[in-house]
C-alpha cells in the first residue's frame, strides 16, 4: 500500500487562540511552516471501479492533496488511494462528512484546519498561507453542472481549490469532471455553491497542507 498509514501530531497554523488573530498575525505565524505544494493532477472520481465512485468526491479531493504534497507517490494506483481514503473517512451512500474528511487527513498525514462555512474570504485566507482548500457545497450550483429543472435542487459535492487566476477567479479541480481540465469560480459563484441550506451535512471549507518537518503545535477544529 503506497500511502503511509499514520496518525499525525495535532497541529495548528495559528488560526485559533483566545483572542482572534488578525490576518497579518495569521500569516506571520504560518510563515515557513507550510511546505510548498506541487500542482496536483485533476483526478476524476468516476469510472475508478471503487464501488462508491458516485459519492467519492471527498476521498478523491484528499487524494489530490496527498499528491500535491508528495504524501502519495505519483506512481501510486489512484483507485487504491481513493479506496483507502474512503475507508478512513467512512464514506457512505451520502458521501463523506466533515468529520470523515478529518479522519482521512489524519490517516494520510495531511495537516488541516476546518471551518464550518464556505466564503471567498475564508478560502483566500487558506490560499494566502500556501494551503489548498477542500470545499463542500451544492454541486448543482456549479456553473458547469447539469442541474435538474426543479427549483432549489441540491446535491452535496466536494471540490478541490488550488489557487486564483489573474482575474481573481478560484481555480477548481472538480473530481466529477472527466476531461482533466480545471474549472473557475468567481467569489459570487463560490458563495452560491456554499450557500447555507437545510441538509444533513453542512457546507464547509477545509484548508489542507503539509507542514515543514519538526513543526509542532496544536490543531483546533472550528465549528465543533
Amino acid at each position: 500500500m503506497p500511502i503511509p498509514s499514520l496518525r499525525i501530531r495535532p497541529n495548528d497554523w495559528g488560526f485559533a487562540r483566545l483572542e482572534p488573530l488578525t490576518k497579518r498575525e495569521v500569516r506571520t505565524l504560518a510563515q515557513g511552516r507550510i511546505q510548498p505544494a506541487d500542482a496536483p493532477p485533476i483526478i476524476s472520481q468516476r469510472n475508478q471501479g471503487t464501488g462508491f465512485d458516485e459519492v467519492a468526491c471527498g476521498p478523491t479531493c484528499m487524494v489530490m492533496a496527498g499528491l500535491a504534497w508528495g504524501i502519495i507517490p505519483r506512481t501510486a494506483s489512484v483507485r487504491t488511494a481513493i479506496m483507502a481514503a474512503g475507508r478512513w473517512g467512512s464514506t457512505g451512500h451520502a458521501g463523506t462528512t466533515l468529520e470523515g474528511l478529518g479522519e482521512i487527513g489524519e490517516g494520510m498525514g495531511i495537516d488541516f484546519e476546518q471551518r464550518p462555512h464556505v466564503s471567498a474570504a475564508g478560502v483566500r485566507d487558506f490560499l494566502a498561507l500556501g494551503a489548498h482548500v477542500v470545499a463542500r457545497g451544492n454541486g448543482y450550483a456549479l456553473p458547469w453542472s447539469d442541474p435538474p429543472t426543479e427549483p432549489d435542487a441540491f446535491s452535496g459535492h466536494v471540490v478541490y481549490i488550488v489557487g486564483e487566476d489573474d482575474a481573481g477567479r478560484f481555480i477548481v479541480h472538480d473530481p466529477y469532471v472527466t476531461d482533466g481540465e480545471p474549472r473557475h469560480l468567481t467569489a459570487e459563484q463560490l458563495e452560491r455553491f456554499g450557500a447555507e441550506r437545510d441538509f444533513r451535512d453542512r457546507p464547509f471549507i477545509m484548508g489542507v497542507a503539509k507542514l515543514q518537518p519538526g513543526v509542532e503545535c496544536r490543531r483546533y477544529l472550528h465549528g465543533r
